[in-house]
């Protein structure tokens, strides 16, 4: 009785998490107030004020295995969510751009070492998959319903001043206080217990896929995550609104990949690593409909598409990875796909320009299109290569 107590506390605290990993969303409706402010800075100074902190999240990330080993993860995930707080809210009394993205970069940072602790103590507390996938899904929705509600309120607020934006960032208090006096400090005996209760199929077969995660982690979000960044910019350049706008489209992203994440566990035993090429092609799509000009309920369809592809993508690569790796490598290659994953999100601020210098054009609109044959290509490789291994599978069951 008393273990199931710790338990439920243990997951009532993860479950707060979500509000220290909010800081892209919170600042996105923001961006064009902000470059209006600061409009004598650089262009680079402006990229990376988006880009910053998924380019230092993934050194983070990498050490986030040993650090949590080293530290404890109660003790990393207390701090991961104090620097969040000081660095983000603090962000609204930045004097200038280049304080506001020092600030901004080192907060919205250790977000990455965040959901990687997140997903990492929810595996030690749940071993059985079916019900681990579940609880996986809820942390998901959680997120993503927070992540909708703090972007409305975020338009809204930018449109008097966005420095009101960033003291949503105090929410992280109720993070900190839920890890500090609810998530028991669990030894690392008792983790690898229930860490050896997970899968672990043949390695070879194992290894290859794990890396197949890791490069479309990072390809997924070099290529398909910018349109979250830039969702501002679009309504801009499109002249279809002002910031609440871009609240509202930030928001139908995290309703929908809410209302995903929490049927996620169901739709993962349904299509098991199909889930995956489907993520790319629903995400393909989106960015086809963006493409479409001036009709704002085509635009409201390729956000909802973006969500539930961002809900999947996001659902397939930690509870997959829970089954491959080997219990004593689980946080380590949790963190590899960490940083691949916030090293293309560095990446994705430059990507659209590199496409634009590439193709001529001068707009966001025109790469597009182009976009959507990207990721198209990856979804088709991702499907050939799981339908190679289904025929291998088969062939070598036939010949025993």
């Amino acid at each position: 009785m008393q273990r199931e107590k710790t338990k439920r506390f243990a997951v009532a605290a993860i479950f707060a998490t979500p509000t220290a990993v909010w800081s892209s969303t919170i600042m996105n409706p923001c961006l064009s107030a902000i470059y209006h402010e600061f409009q004598d800075s650089n262009d680079f100074l402006q990229m990376f004020l988006v880009t910053g902190a998924s380019l230092l999240s993934i050194p983070l990330a990498l050490l986030g295995g040993r650090f949590s080993r080293k530290f404890g993860k109660k003790e990393l995930l207390t701090i991961s969510v104090l620097v969040y707080f000081l660095g983000c809210f603090g962000g609204a009394f930045s004097p200038n751009i280049e304080w506001l993205t020092v600030t901004r970069t080192i907060g919205g940072a250790t977000a990455a070492l965040t959901q990687l602790l997140a997903f990492s103590i929810i595996t030690d507390l749940e071993p059985e998959q079916k019900q681990r996938g579940k609880l996986m899904g809820f942390y998901l929705g959680l997120n993503s319903i927070y992540g909708a509600v703090i972007s409305l309120l975020s338009g809204i607020l930018a449109k008097s001043d966005w420095r009101y934006s960033f003291f949503l960032n105090g929410f992280a208090v109720v993070a900190l206080i839920m890890v500090v006096f609810f998530l028991p400090k669990a030894s690392q005996q008792e983790e690898t217990v229930r860490n050896d209760m997970s899968l672990e199929p043949e390695r070879g077969t194992a290894k290859r896929e794990l890396y197949t995660l890791f490069f479309t982690s990072f390809y997924y979000s070099t290529v398909g995550a910018g349109m979250y960044f830039l969702i501002d910019l679009y309504v801009t350049e499109s002249s279809l609104g002002t910031s609440v706008l871009s609240g509202l489209l930030t928001a139908c992203i995290t309703v929908v990949s809410a209302s995903v994440s929490f049927c996620f566990g169901q739709i993962y035993v349904k299509l098991k690593r199909y889930t995956q090429p489907l993520s790319f092609a629903i995400l393909a799509v989106s960015y086809l409909l963006y493409w479409v000009p001036g009709s704002l309920p085509v635009v409201f369809l390729a956000t909802a598409l973006y969500g539930c592809a961002f809900a999947l993508y996001s659902g397939f690569n930690p509870i997959r990875i829970s089954e491959l790796a080997p219990a004593s490598k689980l946080t380590a290659y949790l963190s590899v796909q960490t940083a691949a994953g916030f090293g293309g999100m560095f990446l994705c601020g430059y990507f659209p320009d590199f496409l634009k210098r590439l193709t001529g054009t001068e707009t966001l609109r025109a790469i597009l299109p182009l976009i959507a044959v990207l990721l198209s290509a990856c979804a088709l490789m991702l499907l050939i290569q799981i339908r190679r291994e289904i025929r291998k599978k088969n062939s070598i069951s036939g010949i025993l």
